[in-house]
């Protein structure tokens, strides 16, 4: 449970940051911000794409962070964060963090962000 909640926090602070750069540099529609480090991360609405996300992590999925494997990066609107033993096993689907891009549904609207933890499978 408590890994779950800290890759939580992690993956909201990660979105906080790279939308405050967005709102620092004046970045609009879909495109890429540059972190001070160098990484590329690929934004939409003023947040991270699921893509995006992992590239603000720092691709979490490499070591020694393999026991929380990304899946569905694909999707345009989330990233679900599984946790798998690091003993080795299946990814447990109760036992996760969901990052959620939600578009604005007009121009005088703004996307929302939710990243909610799921601990009821740890």
């Amino acid at each position: 449970v408590s890994v779950v909640n800290g890759l939580n926090g992690s993956v909201a602070e990660a979105a906080a940051m790279v939308h405050a750069l967005v709102e620092v540099d004046d970045v609009t529609g879909a495109t890429t911000v540059t972190l001070p480090d160098g990484t590329t991360v690929a934004v939409n609405y003023g947040y991270p794409t699921p893509a995006g996300i992992i590239s603000a992590l720092h691709d979490a999925t490499s070591s020694p962070s393999q026991s929380f494997p990304f899946t569905d990066v694909t999707a345009t609107t989330t990233a679900t964060f599984e946790y798998t033993s690091p003993n080795g096993g299946t990814a447990n689907t109760g036992c996760e963090v969901v990052y959620t891009v939600t578009p604005p549904t007009s121009p005088a609207t703004v996307a929302t962000v939710s990243v909610l933890p799921t601990t009821s499978g740890c």
